[in-house]
């Protein structure tokens, strides 16, 4: 893998080092010019310049006044980087620099906080007890690109030299498992498809992601969202036409959020799948569940890439910890939808939202799923399942609570549910989902662990 880096101080020097040791092949150096020092103003070499002149026998060190030469951009190109890597260089690197390349700068602080030329010092000032270093993407702002993962220390009780020392020893820790998980998470990329109706006979798009799993999320929604099957067009009481999607945005987010994060890097030949018919949404993704399919809800926090998911958390591009499948389901539910068909398949993952629909249009699959979840919903929050809560479910009134009896019996039937007390006359008969327990504690949940 091609490497160009950049950089100039000690701090730099360390994370240039790790990147020799790990055996990446660095193709050329960048660093700041020779500057006066001292009283004599004797000019002296960086750091970085020492160090590449010493340790890195054969490869070219550049010093250039400015990156914006044309010239110096075509020797820049020449060496065809897979990866630029800026730490501590100096200067902003313009967009046909950028354009080179992918830029990852390792910045010391945990961003957003401590942007610009002075983090650690601002850090240690400011009282925190704790900071780090960020690996981002550049982009033309200062520190202002997209974040790629984080490593911490302890600050407290700290100076700044031994901080500058420390940040620069994990920085390089940093860069070496972004890049490699770079490469890993590209062979992993998430594609999305969208079929032309309920088939798979004809793909009228298909879309793989070719940025990284946090950096490109948010355009990846938008395409997906872009495909969804809309409904007839309506015109508002503002007079605008709209023509909505029966999948709520949270539900799309959250399900693709975890399929990136919960994806098994292990099996290899694949990657996460998301099918858009006219009729469902189908989400596929490597790797069996973390628990039984229908036991997800209100499953424990625990991810099976553990950093990932803390990065899409501290990007706020997902729920808040543990909670995401319980959003899924909740959404789906007030929003009076199909509930999610979760299943597990030889070594996959499989999610599948189906359009709206009403209760006699469902199967009886459909059915039973729905009211099962329903029941846990309500359980976990410390209440019943009754006739009632499940016409409001359906959408169904007051007149057709022999439909939600009839309902309620094939769920009984299916195991789904039970009643939680058999004493309990007709009419205040309350149910919980078949792993809760019931009155006379005849039963023990089910661990969701």
């Amino acid at each position: 893998m091609n490497v160009v880096f950049m950089g100039t101080p000690d701090y730099a020097v360390r994370i240039l080092r790790h990147l020799k040791e790990a055996g990446f092949n660095i193709k050329a150096v960048f660093t700041q010019p020779d500057k006066p020092v001292g009283r004599k103003q004797i000019l002296t070499p960086s750091e970085v310049k020492i160090y590449a002149k010493n340790e890195l026998i054969g490869v070219p060190v550049f010093t250039p006044n400015t990156l914006k030469d044309e010239a110096v951009v075509a020797e820049l190109k020449a060496f065809e980087p897979k990866f630029i890597v800026v730490a501590a260089y100096g200067k902003i690197l313009p967009q046909n620099v950028l354009d080179v390349a992918t830029c990852i700068n390792l910045h010391a602080s945990i961003l957003p906080k401590y942007r610009g030329a002075s983090p650690i010092q601002s850090a240690i000032l400011a009282g925190e007890k704790q900071t780090g270093v960020t690996a981002m993407l550049m982009d033309a702002g200062l520190d202002t690109g997209d974040m790629l993962d984080f490593i911490y220390t302890p600050c407290e009780s700290k100076m700044s030299s031994e901080l500058f020392s420390e940040l620069g020893e994990l920085g390089g820790e940093l860069i070496v498992k972004v890049l490699k998980n770079f490469e890993n998470l590209s062979a992993h990329a998430l594609r999305v498809i969208r079929y032309a109706g309920n088939n798979k006979l004809s793909a009228v798009a298909d879309n793989t992601a070719s940025k990284g799993a946090a950096v490109g999320f948010e355009g990846l929604l938008k395409f997906i969202n872009g495909h969804l099957p809309r409904n007839p067009e309506t015109l508002k009481d503002n007079g605008q036409i709209t023509s909505d999607t029966d999948y709520p945005p949270l539900v799309i987010r959250e399900i693709v959020a975890n399929q990136i994060v919960h994806q098994d890097f292990s099996v290899k030949g694949s990657s996460p799948t998301i099918e858009i018919f006219d009729n469902r949404v189908v989400f596929t993704n490597p790797g069996s569940p973390l628990n039984r399919p229908e036991r997800l809800l209100d499953m424990p926090p625990y991810s099976r890439n553990e950093a990932l998911a803390e990065l899409f958390r501290k990007m706020h591009l997902v729920e808040s910890r543990g909670s995401g499948i319980d959003k899924i389901i909740l959404t789906l539910e007030l929003n009076h939808l199909p509930a999610p068909d979760i299943a597990a398949k030889d070594n996959y993952t499989v999610v599948t939202l189906h359009q709206r629909r009403t209760i006699q249009e469902m199967g009886n699959r459909e059915k039973i799923n729905a009211i099962y979840y329903h029941s846990a919903l309500l359980y976990i929050e410390d209440n019943f399942m009754t006739n009632s809560t499940l016409r409001k479910r359906f959408g169904l009134t007051n007149k057709q609570s022999s439909i939600a009896s009839k309902l309620i019996a094939l769920a009984l039937e299916n195991d789904k549910i039970k009643i939680y007390d058999e004493n309990a006359g007709k009419k205040n008969m309350q149910y919980i989902p078949y792993w809760g327990i019931s009155y006379n504690n005849n039963s023990t949940p089910i661990s969701s662990k």
